[in-house]
């Protein structure tokens, strides 16, 4: 057996800056170099534990590339694990934590401390026969069983991943993570990419669930090999011109045939690990055979008696591994599965002519359903415990390419369907809940009185139809015909329930995609079920989109204008993270302004649209090139003139609640801006995405729209396009190499603390905020910065690392910090993302002298700007894991006290979809009142009262740093407290 840990880690030495794992759409790299120095962080927390061969770790992170580094760093210290899904309930997990007698638990917590331990090098040596990890599939018992493979069978899994004798997953390859962490096909799947020195994306469940985003995710990311069911692949459009082969399986191949990409249907279970056999598809078959084996599996075809049956007659599929043991702790499923050296897979098959085996059917009562192995028994057990019955059957169907499960009871009981489903969530994965209840009279028993499963009957899916309403609108039109074409069903109405009549998980995926409905998501569907409340949701929550565009008087500059360009890679970053949380407005910059009565409102439209007019970013749309990347073009022609909107005071209330929505990212314009005249005021609303805008840039839309109103003449000089071409131009030039250089020698592979310490862990992405003054003001911030030759920002910079430094109790920090681009005169009246994001880390002791800092503070910031066309803040994602907290200082960049001649106030809107980018950033404003701190947090990470705390902390550095003006000599110890036993 080859040690393909060693293998690995040969790559950080031969392409230690190869990408091994992309993470969260594309913004989190993680280098071969990386991986080694992550996975050997693992193995030494391990090892500093006791943990040795034999011995199970758990590992339980959130679906991401930290869990496949945990996975190399448990085998590194020759132990075996077992994967959890974050979102298993308390009840499954500790079961399986329990059965698998896991001696640890790697969650976000232990993850948090291991990156505060030293990379250890190497690994344990391993043999063939020594565990290595439990794969949890349903249970006929009522709980899941736990199958364990050996070190051996991962060389096999490798070996077999083959076809042809070409790697499904090879080193030029750049392959994509759909099937979860928990099943073998996942595991593998990551396995044999980084075995193999090839790039792997682990793709969000939000991606792959939605077909046009897993298509654009596919395309836009170039990759090559990627693993999903048939029924995931029928949703597709369209091929990505980069994809070289696609892997069909978890459930039979039917009627797929492509000339645009090779598939691949493959063949395995979570009891062998490796592909048994595989078939390439090369025309529609009404039942694809499942080929044969790449790798020598022992695959025989047995009757009843054990006895090998000739080719052309039906058998059950055994295959040998010596390097799988068996269930855990069940002695009698073992006996009827793993016995003389054969694993039974209770599936049916016969050899064809030319050697390719043909599935037939089952031989046992185990279905799968969405490309899921379901054990009935397993959903049996989770009914009765729910309902309180002592008797309930569940019976997997299967009608063309649907699988679905129906649940028989006989207790004299009302169920409410809906109800049921919610609470059998907290025992089940979602693809284990029946589609169907029916109520019989009695038990079916056969000659022997016993259970006859065979005598229920599917149901009939008319009893399930409710009477029958007709689409009201357009929505629902849609909506219902993508239900009709998907189940097959004829007259489809809008309270009609999706998944009574059959529907599935993926039946809803295709539902989405047929529909045509831009913005509708599964989630829409699994929580609606029916047309109309599906509908309801989606209005309620839907994307908003307005489109609004301008003219240039200047038709040079416009011809050039319209020339496409490549997106920025700050463009690219929000971009992705605004597909991470679609329906969040996280990167909406917006304000609603209060003019009072005086103001006319026509003449403000007018400066709003000589305003708008003179920023061409403000007018620019996203799209796709013919190379496959984003881009972005100067769209004016769909622009629709800001007009004055007349309603009641009433009637913009209502409103409000409606303005600040996420927007539609490609093809639409980014920027919002609205007039209202009620009989009370006149209010504008101002929106733009920040992917066309930063904060100065917002100032400057403002500055503008006074200037226009108050009949003053400004030259329309917005060089935004040709900042565009200058920084295109500029990647070509060898000083953008020696900057990316720079900053590379100075970061890469840093491993400081980036954010406060969290003991919480939650799902929710809502930002929070916590609002409060330094108590400090202007002259004592410059006395400090005249003494030490630091900026207001750099200032700010060097507290909020300190008060981090305090808080974590750590002397290593590391953070990003931003300023607002404009480095010569004509950037000063851009509109567009000129700012830049720079990282900046400090490595201090309590003895260090604080002129010593401060000197490091300002050098790594002028070195940033000075290097600052290479955008590796933005670009060198794989130099950390973690996001770093971001400080942003803004320098009175919005004064609302008098604008147009009138005393304005800003308008509080609500805002329910924020959502954050970065886990914490420290914005710093200045006042007329002092500055003051905006703290805007992850709420799944910190508290309130966390953030009162980093609050204070920040208040007092502040308070001890200008204290220290006068003296000499000042020591880090003076200044913070980083001593973690005080």
């Amino acid at each position: 057996m080859e040690d393909f840990i060693a293998r690995i880690e040969a790559y950080a030495q031969s392409c230690p800056n190869k990408v091994a794992l992309v993470d969260n759409m594309g913004a989190i790299n993680i280098s071969y170099q990386n991986l080694e120095i992550l996975s050997g962080k693992v193995y030494s927390y391990l090892k500093n534990h006791g943990i040795k061969k034999e011995d199970f770790v758990a590992i339980t992170l959130p679906r991401s590339a930290k869990a496949i580094v945990a996975v190399l760093g448990v085998w590194k210290s020759g132990a075996a694990f077992v994967m959890l899904e974050e979102n298993y309930t308390p009840e499954r997990s500790a079961y399986i934590i329990e059965n698998s007698k896991c001696k640890l638990n790697i969650d976000k917590d232990v993850w948090d401390e291991i990156q505060n331990v030293e990379y250890l090098e190497g690994h344990e040596a391993f043999t063939d026969h020594q565990a290595a990890l439990a794969v949890y599939t349903s249970g006929s018992t009522g709980n899941p069983k736990g199958v364990i493979h050996e070190f051996g069978n991962i060389d096999r899994i490798n070996r077999s991943s083959a076809h042809d004798g070409t790697p499904i997953v090879g080193f030029d390859d750049i392959s994509g993570l759909m099937a979860p962490l928990t099943f073998i096909a996942g595991l593998g799947t990551a396995m044999v990419s980084v075995i193999n020195g090839a790039t792997m994306h682990v793709l969000p469940y939000s991606v792959i669930k939605n077909p046009e985003e897993l298509e654009n995710y596919i395309f836009n990311h170039k990759l090559t090999s990627v693993a999903m069911t048939p029924t995931l692949f029928r949703t597709f459009k369209s091929i990505s011109p980069y994809l070289r082969i696609v892997a069909l399986g978890g459930e039979p191949v039917s009627d797929l045939y492509s000339d645009e990409v090779q598939l691949i249907s493959v063949y395995s279970m979570s009891e062998c690990g490796g592909l048994i056999a595989s078939f390439s598809i090369d025309e529609i078959y009404d039942r694809t055979p499942i080929g044969k084996p790449e790798f020598d599996m022992g695959l025989k075809l047995l009757d009843e008696d054990g006895n090998e049956v000739p080719d052309g007659e039906p058998g059950e599929i055994t295959i040998t591994n010596p390097y799988v043991r068996g269930y855990i702790g069940l002695e009698n499923e073992n006996k009827r599965s793993f016995s003389d050296g054969l694993f039974r897979t209770g599936d049916i098959a016969k050899k064809l002519d030319d050697g390719n085996y043909m599935i037939l059917g089952r031989s046992n009562e185990m279905i799968k359903i969405c490309g899921n192995r379901v054990e009935p028994g397993e959903v049996e057990a989770a009914i009765k415990k729910v309902l309180g019955i002592e008797w309930c059957a569940v019976k997997g169907f299967t009608e063309g390419k649907t699988a679905y499960l129906c649940a028989y009871y006989v207790d004299d009981i009302e169920i409410d369907r809906d109800a049921l489903q919610q609470e059998l969530l907290k025992h089940l994965p979602y693809y284990m809940l029946p589609s169907y209840y029916v109520k019989i009279d009695s038990i079916p028993k056969n000659a022997n009185d016993k259970f006859d499963k065979k005598a229920l009957m599917p149901p009939k899916v008319e009893d399930f139809r409710a009477e029958y309403v007709a689409p009201r609108d357009e929505l629902e039109e849609a909506l219902c015909s993508a239900f009709e074409k998907v189940l097959k069903m004829d007259k489809i109405g809008i309270d009609d329930d999706f998944y009574c009549l059959g529907g599935d998980s993926l039946g809803s995926i295709m539902a989405v995609s047929e529909s045509g409905i831009d913005g509708l998501s599964i989630n829409e569907v699994f929580r609606g079920r029916t047309v109309r409340k599906i509908i309801e949701i989606y209005r309620e929550q839907g994307v908003y989109h307005k489109y609004s565009t301008g003219d240039e008087s200047e038709e040079e500059r416009e011809k050039k204008s319209r020339l496409p360009h490549t997106l920025g890679a700050e463009q690219t970053y929000m971009f992705d993270y605004q597909l991470y949380t679609p329906f969040s407005t996280m990167y909406n910059l917006s304000a609603m302004l209060d003019f009072g009565t005086d103001i006319d409102a026509e003449k403000l439209a007018e400066a709003a649209n000589e305003a708008v007019d003179a920023h061409p970013a403000l007018r620019t749309e996203f799209f796709i090139n013919e190379e496959g990347e984003f881009a972005q073009k100067y769209c004016p022609e769909d622009y629709q003139k800001i007009t004055v909107e007349n309603l009641s005071e009433d009637e913009l209330n209502a409103l409000k609640g409606n303005l600040v929505k996420p927007y539609k990212l490609v093809k639409s314009n980014l920027m919002k801006c609205r007039i209202f005249k009620t009989e009370k005021s006149c209010y504008l609303f101002l929106d733009v995405h920040h992917s066309i805008c930063d904060g100065t840039s917002y100032s400057i839309i403002l500055r503008d729209i006074d200037a226009a109103y108050n009949g003053k003449v400004f030259e329309k000089k917005d060089l935004y396009y040709e900042y565009l071409r200058a920084r295109e131009k500029a990647q070509s030039e060898p000083f953008y190499l020696e900057s990316k250089q720079y900053f590379e020698e100075k970061y890469d592979g840093i491993d400081y603390d980036r954010i406060p310490k969290s003991n919480r862990n939650t799902k929710d992405r809502t930002m929070g905020e916590e609002l409060d003054s330094l108590n400090l003001f202007e002259d004592a911030v410059d006395r400090f910065g005249e003494k030490y030759h630091l900026s207001r920002n750099a200032f700010f910079v060097l507290v909020s690392l300190l008060s981090l430094a305090e808080y974590n109790k750590t002397d290593k920090v590391m953070a990003s910090w931003t300023y607002n681009g404009r480095e010569s005169r004509e950037d000063q009246d851009i509109v567009g993302p000129l700012i830049k994001s720079m990282t900046i880390s400090l490595d201090m002791k309590e003895n260090d002298r604080l002129l010593d800092i401060v000197e490091s503070i300002r050098q790594q910031m002028d070195g940033a700007m000075e290097h600052s066309i290479y955008p590796y803040d933005f670009l060198a994602a794989n130099c950390y894991v973690n996001d770093s907290m971001c400080i942003i200082y803004q320098e009175r960049l919005v004064s609302l006290g008098d604008m147009c001649g009138t005393k304005v106030e800003n308008i509080e809107l609500p805002n329910e979809n924020r959502a954050f980018q970065n886990s914490l950033d420290v914005e710093v404003m200045n006042t007329d009142e002092g500055f003051y701190v905006s703290l805007q947090y992850a709420e799944c990470l910190f508290t309130e009262e966390d953030m009162k705390k980093f609050m204070n902390i920040l208040r007092s550095v502040s308070s001890r740093l200008v204290n220290s003006v006068n003296s000499s000599n000042v020591i880090m110890k003076d200044v913070v407290n980083t001593d973690s036993d005080k």
